[in-house]
């Protein structure tokens, strides 16, 4: 039996206990004050409640026995308690789980215990990102939900209108023109090339290099894995740092992005399809758990789309963070894609640009 095997058998023992947990988060989030003023709450405001309620559920936890919650120290910091009384082994244990869930050079805990085969292109951006949920870029520009790009001055993360897709021409592609970055070396272009490559097989995306288009993207080798949501209009980056991001799965995971998809684990039915296990995920990392409300363009819940969270990203202890609903063959459901597209990511992209499938 494989280690992943065994990690689920144990952790699905205790799954109705957290789903009972985040059954009583959302339920205190629908009632809460603020979502009544208005008689309405959206998916993404229900969706962030429920993550500020989680987070205080996961201080709960985290808190020693005899201390209120709130009072435990920051992500990065480590809380310390006045002098009393020698500290037991269970103390001492304690304390040192609690220096390693906040120690600055943290990353994804248990990601080297993982089989291989449960690896995904969100579990290697999540890395390279240094586990990061939201930073600054530069004066404007922060990252969301790990490495989607977002203005000040761009208010949705969603792309609905049209005027964020990229033209189609009259021969019925999409032509994404591009610049790269003359840092990087041939075996590196190479190995971006083979990422768009798989972006383009099956569907009506082409990427070219840019000779005169206005619009383009610009991949440079700045710091993590990250993209802009759809066309803006003008010169976009997409950022892949050398050698981290530089995986078949990751490149293609941001083109996806640059193209206007969202992580799949974000859409508004989700929940139909999977179980998000609050008191597992890192207090800062929830909102990277957050619903938006998407066109899922008539498509099924796709739990291998190389867009897909995998099942231990942003574990707080490794532990799973999102699990497949009960059913037949849950246990046998793998989450998220390492290095390819999906067939249903395929059709995404043909059915969002209104193209067929030109080539398999």
């Amino acid at each position: 039996m494989s280690k992943r095997q065994l990690n689920l058998l144990s952790f699905f023992k205790k799954k109705e206990e957290v789903i009972d947990t985040s059954k009583r988060v959302r339920k205190a989030s629908t009632s809460s004050d603020e979502g009544s003023c208005s008689g309405h709450v959206d998916g993404q405001n229900q969706e962030e409640v429920s993550a500020a309620t989680a987070s205080q559920l996961a201080n709960r936890q985290l808190a020693k026995p005899g201390q209120e919650a709130g009072t435990v120290a920051a992500a990065g910091q480590v809380h310390r308690q006045p002098e009393q009384e020698p500290a037991t082994v269970s103390q001492v244990d304690h304390q040192q789980q609690r220096k390693l869930l906040f120690s600055p050079k943290w990353g994804p805990v248990g990601y080297k215990e993982h089989d291989d085969d449960d690896r995904t292109a969100m579990d290697e951006i999540i890395k390279a990102n240094e586990f990061q949920a939201s930073r600054l870029i530069d004066g404007s520009t922060t990252l969301r939900e790990g490495d989607i790009a977002v203005s000040s001055g761009r208010r949705s993360k969603v792309c609905f209108a049209r005027s964020c897709l990229w033209s189609k021409s009259v021969d019925g592609h999409v032509y994404v023109a591009y610049s790269l970055s003359p840092k990087y070396s041939e075996m590196e272009t190479k190995m971006i090339k083979k990422g768009m490559d798989g972006v383009e097989k099956g569907t009506c995306v082409r990427f070219v290099p840019r000779t005169h288009q206005r619009d383009y993207v610009e991949i440079q080798p700045k710091t993590g894995c990250w993209s802009y949501l759809g066309s803006r209009g003008g010169r976009q980056t997409v950022s892949l740092q050398s050698p981290d991001c530089l995986r078949v799965g990751v490149i293609s995971h941001e083109f996806m992005h640059a193209l206007g998809f969202v992580h799949e684990q974000s859409r508004l039915d989700r929940d139909n399809y999977v179980t998000i296990m609050w008191p597992n995920i890192w207090r800062d990392r929830l909102r990277n758990f957050e619903k938006f409300k998407t066109d899922s363009l008539d498509l099924p819940y796709d739990y291998g789309s190389i867009m897909h969270f995998g099942m231990f990203a942003y574990s707080q202890d490794g532990s799973p963070t999102i699990i497949p609903k009960n059913n037949q063959n849950s246990k046998d459901i793998k989450l998220g894609q390492a290095s390819s597209l999906s067939r249903i990511d395929k059709m995404k992209i043909n059915k969002l640009y209104k193209c067929g499938i030109t080539d398999e």
